[in-house]
């Protein structure tokens, strides 16, 4: 019989899945928690670049902001005021780690720029741009191989936030955009320490509970094992013999009987032989000394049973007082020595019967697989009636069918 549920399967199973979420969990808060950092430096870079923007407009908006005609608030620069703002600016944003600085007109014309070889030029088709100057920030983290700071001095492997921050007139319409670049390097170290440390907790934290889980499901696991082996041992062993229950001797014979078929005219071929055991006046000993006793009996003669046989042999209780062997691979000559040395052994026996001792005989009926037949049961007939004969010439016998 087949365990159809084994626990050491599903906790393997179970070990390996769950080894396998916590690598992928584990993979996801890693890129989870490093977005949740980047956002966090790209937006407090925004807000100050959002500071800035108001505070360069507070002060220079009579540099950076004229009327035209309509009396509408323009951006434009004149020329000659370039370097007035470029040095106020300049003075106003090193300590902020700003590297450079745009401003936009509504026209996508740079009206200014630390650059100035970009002035008067227009950034056509840059989405983030026109995002701004539809009203809406628009801030992202961009690292740079090589960027010079507003004193011309060159850094390399910089990583900085570029914002675009609206800029409103007094009727708070948008009329241009402030582009700026805050230098963030500083807080890439910060930002890896950060997700490593929060990784390592977050792992630390899934382990423990993985293993105290584990531990549970593992001792379940083994309760459940130990409650299906006392199954599988009731359904496949008799609880007062200790010996094959009868489905489970017939499911080996069966198995057995098929393995001679197929073996039949191979060079492996082997013949299989039942025999067929009765205990002599067996309802005589429970009449007279009580149950306890015939058990007792039952118990003694199946333990003598199995000391005789040999590993490749099987026996198991086939009625109340009847058993079964089944023997592959041996003749009926071999099974008949067998059988004698059993029926010997049987009769040595003493029952404690109240303080009295009785002995008990067996007989029993031999037979032979044939290979014309396609099952067991005319082997386990021929076995019967072989039994039958033993015990009608006198019991405490062996017989062995003959046609």
């Amino acid at each position: 019989m087949t365990l159809s549920v084994n626990p050491n399967y599903f906790l393997k199973r179970l070990l390996r899945l769950s080894l396998v979420a916590i690598v992928v969990t584990l993979c996801f808060s890693l890129f989870g928690i490093h977005w949740v950092y980047q956002r966090y430096v790209i937006s407090n870079a925004e807000l100050e670049a959002i500071s800035i923007s108001e505070s360069i407009l507070a002060l220079e908006s009579h540099l950076i902001l004229h009327e035209n005609a309509s009396g509408e608030q323009v951006i434009d620069i004149d020329e000659s005021e370039y370097e007035e703002l470029n040095s106020t600016l300049s003075n106003f944003l090193i300590p902020f780690e700003i590297h450079k600085i745009k401003i936009f007109a509504k026209s996508e014309v740079i009206v200014y720029s630390t650059d100035k070889s970009l002035i008067g030029m227009r950034d056509s088709g840059n989405e983030r741009l026109a995002i701004a100057l539809s009203g809406i920030n628009d801030s992202k983290l961009q690292s740079k191989d090589k960027i010079a700071d507003l004193k011309e001095v060159e850094h390399f492997d910089v990583d900085v936030v570029e914002s675009y921050i609206p800029i409103y007139d007094n009727k708070k319409q948008v009329i241009g955009s402030f582009e700026i670049y805050k230098d963030v390097t500083r807080f890439r170290e910060d930002v890896r320490l950060g997700v490593t440390m929060t990784v390592i907790i977050l792992a630390s934290i899934v382990f423990f509970a993985f293993m105290v889980s584990y531990f549970i499901i593992k001792q379940s696991a083994v309760k459940l094992q130990l409650a299906q082996q006392k199954l599988h041992q009731m359904a496949t062993i008799d609880s007062l013999t200790g010996l094959y229950s009868r489905n489970e001797i017939i499911g080996i014979m069966n198995a057995a009987f098929l393995r001679y078929k197929e073996t039949l005219n191979t060079p492996n071929q082997f013949t299989f032989c039942l025999v067929v055991i009765d205990i002599d006046h067996f309802k005589m000993i429970n009449d007279n000394y009580g149950h306890p006793v015939g058990d007792k009996a039952l118990k003694l003669v199946s333990k003598c049973l199995y000391s005789q046989i040999r590993k490749k042999n099987a026996v198991g209780r086939f009625g109340g007082e009847e058993f079964l062997l089944v023997l592959p691979g041996e003749t009926l000559e071999t099974s008949k020595q067998l059988a004698e040395r059993i029926r010997k052994a049987i009769q040595e026996l003493e029952i404690d019967a109240n303080g009295e001792t009785i002995r008990v005989t067996a007989s029993m009926g031999i037979s032979e697989a044939r290979p014309d037949e396609d099952e067991y049961h005319p082997t386990v007939k021929r076995a019967d009636e072989a039994l039958y004969e033993a015990k009608n010439s006198g019991r405490n016998s062996v017989v062995v069918y003959q046609d």
